[in-house]
């Protein structure tokens, strides 16, 4: 765990709501954030798990 007490921040919504903006605003104010992509850009395959496709 971090000295902030969390390791990650994780953005969820609909489409075209912002998230995507708000982590890059995030990234570019403070080092400690790190815009990693989405979750289905890493692991297609389990994410299709989990979203039942």
């Amino acid at each position: 765990m971090s000295a902030a007490g969390w390791d990650f921040l994780s953005l969820n919504g609909p489409d075209n709501v912002g998230k995507t903006t708000q982590l890059q605003l995030l990234a570019r104010s403070s080092r400690r954030f790190q815009p990693l992509g989405a979750v289905h850009d890493h692991d297609r395959e389990r994410w299709g798990r989990a979203g039942g496709g």
